[in-house]
């Protein structure tokens, strides 16, 4: 009964038409207020966010410079143009109609020396930049773009000339094996160049056999390369105001800019997405395990205060935020899946496959089991259909 009491609170809260404001009189608006932000990863979905809250709540911004490669056959500049046509950045749109003229692209690339940026456009940074803001790409493979790009971001803060904070973004779980994380930096038993070494002289397909002998006791390469990269700062013994900020599984945005909002189904949102449209059915999960689950735009709200107090404290050490939703807002996989599935429940896709019948299931042969019956079998006669229709099997 606690629960259900609960969960027509949340609804009745996301149900209000609710308008927020930001007030741009905070000592952080006045901090960004004449200055430069550089901004790697802006095209994705925390970048995006990142630039439209800057640009909404900080409206002195000076400029905010955007690092931006071709991609899919689109130059940089079709894919800018792309970007501030998302419906993210309307509200921004009716509050600064000409938000854009302080956007300057940066050509460049991540996974490139120097980050492929030209000698015109690194000048132009090191003599403008105030801020770094780093998010890096998500890695699905073992590779090194992760680390190079923080690498990389170092030696460009190194020549700024009015340089007053580097904001590293990593994640929560970049020390997953250790069973208490705190808010510092650990020595792992890598070293940096030695992975890149072995990653840049194997070919891919060996690479991808030996991946898992090179993680060892983290279960992706991509909380492997966060660590990595954590590592790199850590080593670099740079005399610079210097912060990393590790969010838990971020989620789509509580109320800014807009209620509820992603542009990916990754992660949790996958697994709610799945399940809504009745292709997941069962999940390998433990009900009862806390969900280290935030909302996307209090991340960036993280991200924005970590650089604020990196440069106003400048405690001349690396300073680590861990964002996460436990212990002062606890919420269990079973609980979180219960809100989605009563608010889902109430405004269904039109692309339901099946009823919404999730189960979480922590032993891993009745997971087996259950997928084969609820995943496996469906799935064979879905594709059999579409098959004797003349059409591709999904």
């Amino acid at each position: 009964m606690a629960l259900l009491n609960e969960t027509e609170e949340i609804i009745k809260c996301f149900e209000k038409d609710e308008v927020y404001y930001d007030t741009n009189d905070s000592e952080i608006s006045k901090f960004y207020a004449g200055k430069s932000v550089f901004v790697t990863g802006g095209t994705g979905f925390l970048g995006k966010l990142l630039v439209e809250k800057l640009l909404r709540a900080c409206p002195d911004i000076n400029s905010i410079l955007m690092l931006v490669r071709a991609k899919k056959g689109k130059d940089s500049h079709t894919r800018m143009d792309e970007i501030f046509n998302d419906v993210v950045y309307e509200k921004l749109s009716k509050i600064q109609p000409k938000f854009r003229h302080k956007i300057v692209l940066v050509v460049g690339d991540v996974s490139l020396p120097g980050l492929g940026i030209s000698i015109e456009d690194r000048r132009l940074i090191t003599e403008k930049l105030s801020c770094l803001k780093l998010e890096l790409p998500s890695s699905k493979a073992a590779k090194t773009t992760a680390v190079l790009s923080t690498r990389e971001m170092l030696n460009l803060a190194k020549e700024c000339k009015n340089f007053e904070s580097f904001v590293h973004v990593s994640t929560a779980f970049s020390h997953c094996p250790k069973n208490i994380i705190d808010e510092k930096l650990y020595d792992i038993p890598y070293d940096a160049d030695r992975i890149i070494q072995i990653c840049n002289a194997t070919p891919p397909e060996m690479l991808e056999k030996i991946t898992q002998d090179l993680l060892g006791e983290w279960p992706n390469t991509y909380v492997f390369t966060k660590a990595i990269a954590e590592d790199i700062i850590r080593k670099s013994n740079l005399q610079l105001p210097i912060c990393i900020v590790r969010p838990a599984i971020v989620i789509p945005t509580y109320k800014e800019p807009l209620r509820s909002w992603i542009d990916n189904v990754y992660g949790a949102t996958g697994i709610a997405v799945g399940a809504g449209v009745g292709l997941i059915r069962v999940a390998n999960i433990d009900k009862n395990v806390k969900a280290e689950i935030v909302p996307a735009d209090y991340v960036i709200n993280c991200i924005i205060g970590a650089s604020y107090k990196t440069t106003t404290e400048r405690k001349g050490e690396i300073v680590v935020y861990n964002y996460v939703a436990s212990p002062e807002n606890v919420i269990t996989w079973s609980k979180y899946m219960h809100l989605c599935e009563t608010y889902g429940v109430r405004t269904p896709t039109m692309r339901c496959l099946w009823i919404y019948t999730l189960v979480l299931i922590r032993n891993k042969f009745l997971y087996t089991l259950y997928a084969a019956l609820f995943h496996m079998v469906p799935a064979f006669f879905m594709d059999l259909g579409l098959t004797i229709v003349g059409k591709k099997p999904q």
